[in-house]
């Protein structure tokens, strides 16, 4: 028998449209993915002896998420090949991580993230940005998560 918060859950994501549900997932890895870094960095900086590594903050990433139509696979020659994602899309998020920085943001987003999960994250806009190679992208980063409405 199913419980209450499994129905919920389970009554969550089918009501999630497929890039909604892939939008939300990408978000969700991000900040659990910092989280995870930061654990990491406790342990690292905390063992005796390695203080050759440097402060608990050396320990730090940029994340930028982007929505798009991206090619994803094998590409290269039967020779040589590497699994990736390659496309505009791919191109914009790797340049929302490179303002990670200069913004002061661990997490940075576009609107087409935004309008897909909007309504479950609080975000502060962080104006247009022109990005290498790409018109001006209007840009947000993360507040919070948004507490689960009761129903």
């Amino acid at each position: 028998m199913m419980s209450s918060l499994a129905r919920h859950r389970a009554a969550f994501w089918a009501s999630l449209s497929a890039r909604e549900r892939r939008t939300l997932t990408a978000m969700a890895s991000a900040v659990v993915g910092l989280h995870v870094l930061g654990f990491v960095a406790l342990f690292v900086f905390a063992v005796p002896g390695r203080d050759h590594l440097g402060k608990a903050g050396a320990l730090t990433i940029g994340i930028g998420i982007n929505f798009g139509v991206v090619t994803v696979g094998n590409i290269g020659s039967s020779e040589r090949h590497n699994y990736s994602a390659i496309g505009d899309a791919v191109n914009v998020a790797a340049r929302l991580e490179g303002l990670t920085k200069e913004l002061g943001r661990k997490i940075l987003i576009t609107e087409a993230v935004v309008s897909r999960i909007g309504e479950r994250y609080q975000f502060d806009p962080l104006g247009s940005h022109k990005v290498k190679g790409h018109s001006p992208v209007n840009i947000w980063g993360i507040r919070t998560v948004r507490a689960a409405s009761a129903a």
